[in-house]
Parts: structure tokens; sequence; C-alpha cells
């Protein structure tokens, strides 16, 4: 028995505890300190029965597992039922690598004249997505259809949000399945008229 490697352990203010969470298994515990310096033992023959429970609470929720190689099977099996399940098809779409902020601390990096010159995705390229989605919701038969937009700022390139919106609406409609929009932005762009036009 070890401690996973998807553990995450962030001390609390409050009393001694420890806020615990698997990244994997989303579990998440509060717990005292003495129960998370349980993940740090190297051996585990004379736990009292009070140590023993918590032990058996922390396994049970995935923070500890037998080895580190039965804790990567467990991420690529993970992974292995997200592309292979028919519950859900999620696509991520990336509508531009513009943004109207272009932050310095920002994980694109985006820097100098970055921002006027990125490219956007194009209508023609709106619809060979489409066409593509089209062909996964023919394979699969998803019980849901997602799709996210992203950038940059994907209001930046809105032709093409409403292009794609309205052609997977279409398809999913005349094929039964639901469908659901979701967006990453910040918001300085997003309007009434935004959101009727997207909302069906």
């Amino acid at each position: 028995m070890q401690p996973s490697i998807f553990n995450i352990r962030v001390p609390l203010k409050v009393r001694d505890d420890v806020f615990l969470m698997n990244t994997l298994t989303d579990a998440q515990l509060v717990v005292s300190s003495d129960v998370a310096a349980l993940l740090d033992r190297t051996s585990f023959d004379d736990l009292s029965a009070e140590e023993r429970h918590a032990c058996d609470l922390l396994t049970e929720n995935g923070f500890f597992v037998e080895s580190r190689d039965a804790d990567r099977q467990r991420m690529a099996d993970f992974f292995h039922g997200i592309r292979h399940s028919s519950d859900e098809l999620h696509i991520t779409v990336l509508t531009t690598l513009q943004c109207n902020f272009a932050c310095d601390y920002c994980y694109q990096g985006d820097r100098d004249d970055f921002n006027q010159f990125a490219e956007k995705m194009t209508l023609e390229t709106s619809a060979r997505v489409a066409q593509w989605i089209e062909s996964e919701l023919d394979r699969l038969r998803p019980a849901k259809f997602v799709m996210t937009f992203f950038g940059g700022e994907p209001l930046l390139n809105l032709p093409v949000v409403y292009d794609l919106a309205e052609r997977t609406w279409r398809a999913t409609t005349a094929r039964g399945i639901p469908q659901s929009l979701g967006m990453i932005t910040n918001g300085l762009l997003l309007t009434e008229n935004v959101v009727d036009r997207l909302t069906p």
C-alpha cells in the first residue's frame, strides 16, 4: 500500500486540518493532520484500530493504492473509458488565438502584436469541423453532445461560433441527440444578444 501519485494536500488554517484531493478519483476530504500523515508512512504493521479505519477510508477514496503501476493503469483505464464511451461526445473548438486582454501572466504567452496577427478559424474550416462532428455523431451515437468554445477569446470570432453552433444544432436535432454549448471566455464581449443567439 502506498500513496497515490494523484494526491494533493493543502494544509488548512482552521484547526489543524488538511484538505486532500485525488485528481484521478476526484475524491475530496478534509482530515486531521495525523490522518494526512498516514500517507507518509512506510509501514502499516502497528496501526491502531482508529488508524486502520482512517487508512480504509483513504484507500476507499483512492488516496492509497496497491502500487504506482496500478495507479498508472487506473489512469490509462480512465482515459480509455472516456475515448470509447458513447455517453457523451465532447468537442473543444479553438476559434482563435487572439485575445482582447492579452494579459502578461497568461499561459498562452501573448505578447506584442501577436493578438493583432494571430489566426482565426475560417468559415470554411468551421464547415469541415461540423462535417467531422456529424460523422462522429453517426459513428458513436452518443447520448449527449457537448461543444466548448475556446481561444484566445472565442468571442473575437463570433461568425465561427454562430456557424458551428447552428450547424451542430441542426445535426443533433436531426439525430435526436441533446446538445449543450459551453464557452471559456473572459466575458467582456458577452452580451444578451450573443447569449440569446446561442440559446435554443
